[in-house]
């Protein structure tokens, strides 16, 4: 099953083209990784996929569904919330909310909270016992940890992550992204920006972006660094 399927992508901010024509299907229970470049066009992709951005040019099909053209920012709250979870490259947990209470936000924003869940995503993700402690009695790593667990609350059809290791040090890096990998063998969908190779080989695919372009969508590690550095 296609989980989500960009055809014919454009987007421009005043005359600098930034994604030209992105034709791409993700499936359910991939891990992708998107490379590229700095400025090839990685977070603008993500964000047009995550609903956070409009194309100018081409369709959004999550789940056989056209959203492209649904402007009502309740209707896309609430697809978003449903269908997508969102990893970043800081946390933004809100500092006055414990990790349960963060995880839980995205189930209370669709009117569904389930405490007993968000308690099963933290001991998932190896924070059992840190339910009731707050953002800044938690290491970078484990702040990453919660936002995963936000993310998988709503039980997505797609993870979005974006650089979500860039912040870390690499032991903890390589911690968040085997994580990634165990989510993944459970079936879960991610796609992941990162510019790191390291972070990319545990990906099951690679998509090259350069200057706007997709110049592979399904490289191996090899062959995506020598399309970046070309």
């Amino acid at each position: 099953m296609k989980v989500l399927k960009l055809e014919g992508i454009r987007k421009s901010y005043n005359d600098l083209v930034v994604l030209d024509n992105i034709n791409l299907d993700i499936d359910e229970g991939e891990f992708v990784s998107i490379m590229g470049p700095s400025g090839s066009g990685k977070t603008t992709l993500l964000n047009i996929m995550g609903l956070l951005d409009k194309p100018d040019k081409g369709k959004i099909i999550i789940k056989n569904k056209d959203v492209t053209n649904i402007y009502d920012d309740n209707i896309l709250s609430y697809i978003r919330g449903k269908e997508i979870g969102f990893v970043f490259q800081h946390s933004y947990l809100i500092p006055v909310l414990t990790a349960l209470e963060n995880v839980l936000l995205p189930s209370i924003f669709i009117g569904s909270p389930n405490k007993d869940r968000a308690k099963k995503l933290l001991d998932l993700v190896g924070l059992k016992g840190y339910y009731n402690h707050y953002p800044n009695q938690l290491s970078g790593g484990q702040q990453q940890r919660v936002a995963i667990a936000r993310a998988l609350m709503n039980n997505p059809s797609i993870i979005l992550a974006d650089e979500p290791t860039a912040s870390l040090d690499v032991k903890t890096a390589k911690t968040i992204v085997n994580l990634f990998k165990e989510l993944n063998d459970k079936g879960h969908t991610i796609v992941m920006v990162t510019h790191d190779p390291n972070i990319a080989k545990y990906s099951k695919r690679i998509v090259v972006l350069y200057g706007g372009k997709i110049l592979s969508d399904n490289a191996s590690l090899e062959e995506a660094l020598k399309l970046i550095e070309q």
